[in-house]
This record gives C-alpha cells, sequence and structure tokens, in this order.
C-alpha cells in the first residue's frame, strides 16, 4: 500500500503540508503527530485495528485466505 492510498482511499494517514521550496518544516511534522495523537488519529486507529481484525478472520482456518491457499495448493 502506498502513502497516497493509505491516506485517501484507506484513510489510516495524514500527510504533513509541503513547503514551496518542497521541504516539509519540523513544525508541519509536529502538527501531523498532533493530530494522530488526538483528534483524527483516533479515528485512524480505529479503522487500523478493524483491517487488522479482518485480516486475522481472513486467514484463520477455513477463512477466505486459506480457502484460497488451499484451492491453489490442491
Amino acid at each position: 500500500m502506498n502513502a497516497e492510498n493509505a491516506r485517501e482511499g484507506v484513510k489510516v494517514a495524514l500527510r504533513p503540508i509541503v513547503g514551496e521550496d518542497g521541504v516539509t518544516r519540523k513544525e508541519m511534522v509536529a502538527n501531523v503527530v498532533r493530530e494522530l495523537m488526538e483528534g483524527g488519529g483516533k479515528e485512524s486507529r480505529n479503522r487500523i485495528r478493524g483491517m487488522m481484525k479482518e485480516a486475522a478472520k481472513a486467514m484463520e482456518h477455513e477463512g477466505p485466505s486459506y480457502k484460497s491457499l488451499a484451492n491453489i495448493a490442491n
């Protein structure tokens, strides 16, 4: 998963603002970290937890990923 997909598609990342010179200043990074630790980060963490649970289910015995791999192996 690339950064743009993580931010726009899955909504589990934030992007710091890049200055006109193409450099991200430490203040911008600090703002993004603060946002992740406080407000918007809660939503991202909840989405990631949900994705982790779904991935674990998929890999369980008789889960969809398990079945797909079993079909390939047989």
